[in-house]
C-alpha cells in the first residue's frame, strides 16, 4: 500500500483557507493520472462530496474542489448556489508576479487577479508545487482550450505566505467594475441527482 505524502503546511494552509468561509473538497479521479495535466472532465457531484465533507489534509498529487464551508442547516448545494462559485482568488501585486507562473489572470487595481475553483496539489518528487485554477465551465468559456485556463502555479516554498497575504474571496461587484465577463458559468458542476 502506497504511503500517503500530505503537503507538509497542511495544517496551515486549512487554517487560512477556513478563515474565510470555504474549504477545499478532495474531487481526485482513481484513473486520472497526476492531477496537473489530467484534469477532471466529468462533473463534480455535490451530493457525493458533502458525503465526504471537507478534507482533513491537503495530499500531494490529490485534485481539490475550492467551495464554501456547508451552512448550518443547509447542504453543500445550497451553499455553493449562494457563490455561484465565484470568489476564491489570488490578487499578486504587479511587482510580485515574478515569482509565480500565472496565465489568463485579469488586472484589477494594481494586481493581477487569478480567481479558481480547483487546487491540484504536484505528486511528491522535486519542483513541488501546486496549481490554483478553473476548468472550462467555471469562471470561464465552456470552450476554452486547457492552455487557456485561468491558472497560477505556486512552489510549494511559497504557498503559505502567497495565501497568507494575498488568497481572498472577490465579489462580483469587483469584478464587474473590472468589466470582466464569463464568469457565472458553473456547467462543470452538477447539482443534480443523478
Amino acid at each position: 500500500m502506497a504511503k500517503i505524502k500530505v503537503f507538509k503546511n497542511s495544517p496551515v494552509l486549512k487554517e487560512i483557507i477556513e478563515s474565510t468561509g470555504w474549504s477545499l473538497y478532495d474531487i481526485s479521479l482513481k484513473s486520472a493520472g497526476n492531477p496537473l495535466t489530467a484534469y477532471r472532465k466529468q462533473p463534480v457531484r455535490l451530493k457525493e462530496i458533502e458525503k465526504k465533507g471537507p478534507a482533513l489534509n491537503y495530499q500531494k498529487g490529490r485534485e481539490y474542489l475550492v467551495a464554501p464551508l456547508q451552512k448550518e442547516g443547509r447542504t453543500l448545494e445550497e451553499s455553493c448556489a449562494e457563490t455561484g462559485f465565484l470568489g476564491p482568488s489570488l490578487w499578486l501585486p504587479d511587482s510580485n508576479i515574478l515569482n509565480y507562473f500565472g496565465f489568463r489572470g485579469i488586472q484589477i487595481e494594481n494586481s493581477g487577479v487569478y480567481l479558481f475553483s480547483r487546487i491540484c496539489f504536484s505528486p511528491a518528487g522535486k519542483d513541488e508545487h501546486i496549481v490554483a485554477y478553473c476548468p472550462p465551465g467555471v469562471n470561464c468559456p465552456e470552450s476554452t482550450k486547457l492552455e487557456d485556463l485561468p491558472r497560477i502555479m505556486i512552489p510549494s516554498e511559497l504557498v503559505i505566505d502567497t495565501f497568507m497575504n494575498h488568497f481572498r474571496i472577490t465579489r462580483r461587484e469587483e469584478l464587474a467594475a473590472a468589466q470582466y465577463s464569463n464568469l457565472l458559468s458553473v456547467s462543470n458542476v452538477d447539482t443534480a441527482d443523478n
